[in-house]
């Protein structure tokens, strides 16, 4: 449940610095992130 949190927070401030630099480049890497945890995390639908 923590990391869920995290998650989130960290997503929506990748979110404004991609919004300020019109480039995708820091949610492309924050989803490889997140599929690189889902891969060794069975507990992926508390982010979601």
């Amino acid at each position: 449940m923590v990391w869920a949190g995290v998650c989130y927070n960290q997503k929506l401030v990748l979110h404004v610095i991609e919004s300020r630099m019109n480039s995708g480049f820091y949610c492309n890497m924050l989803e490889i992130l997140h599929k690189s945890f889902f891969e060794q995390n069975s507990n992926n639908d508390f982010v979601f």
